[in-house]
């Protein structure tokens, strides 16, 4: 069952180098119930060099099996946004920032919702 519960954990937050920024989101510290399973998420990300982006992955992984939610990477000083299901291990996912060339990264970070079983 899904849930609406807008909540932003990052608002035109800005990441610079050197990187990459990777970080455990626990899901009840923003007030999302223990028997969530999985998390509805909106990323964004712009930058202004290439190569920079933002990447939610299930859990508490990050290899390139476990990506959920990649914003293709922005085209310079415009925004790209991804929406989509992540899995939660336990009540967390991961979140990895890369800002790149020398050049800050801004990011959005929303849950939109939760599931339960």
């Amino acid at each position: 069952m899904y849930t609406p519960s807008k909540v932003s954990i990052y608002e035109y937050q800005s990441f610079a180098p050197p990187g990459p920024y990777v970080s455990a989101i626990d899901a009840s510290t923003h007030g999302y119930p223990p028997e969530a399973v999985a998390v509805e998420l909106l990323v964004g990300c712009r930058s202004w060099v290439d190569g920079a982006y933002v990447a939610a992955y299930d859990g508490l992984e990050s290899g390139v099996g476990s990506i959920a939610v990649y914003p293709t990477t922005p085209m310079r000083n415009q925004w790209s946004f991804a929406r989509g299901r992540v899995e939660l291990a336990g009540s967390s996912f991961t979140l990895r920032i890369r800002p790149t060339g020398g050049d800050k990264i801004q990011v959005i970070v929303v849950l939109k919702g939760y599931y339960t079983a």
